[in-house]
């Protein structure tokens, strides 16, 4: 039991040298928000409600506060919600 206590260390040091090293991903760069609009007008005009309260949540974050876009997401957001009966 003491041999283990000794080594216990070394062993855990040599497991994460060989954890191999992924170099991390680098994230996208995010879409112009015109063009995430425009892509979620799209979802909506479809019909595929869900998918398009998600593109309209990302966009609240995406546009800034006076841009004139903004009054059309928050509706078209609200429409979602109604949509999908989560209201």
């Amino acid at each position: 039991m003491i041999g283990i206590r000794r080594w216990w260390p070394a062993l855990v040091l040599g497991l994460a040298a060989c954890h191999p090293h992924r170099p991390q991903a680098a994230p996208r760069p995010a879409a112009d928000p015109q063009v995430q609009l425009a892509q979620a007008r799209r979802l909506f005009n479809r019909g595929s409600f869900t998918k398009a309260l998600q593109a309209f949540q990302r966009l609240t974050f995406e546009l800034q506060a006076g841009d004139p876009a903004v009054a059309e997401v928050h509706y078209n957001l609200a429409e979602c919600y109604f949509q999908t009966g989560d209201y």
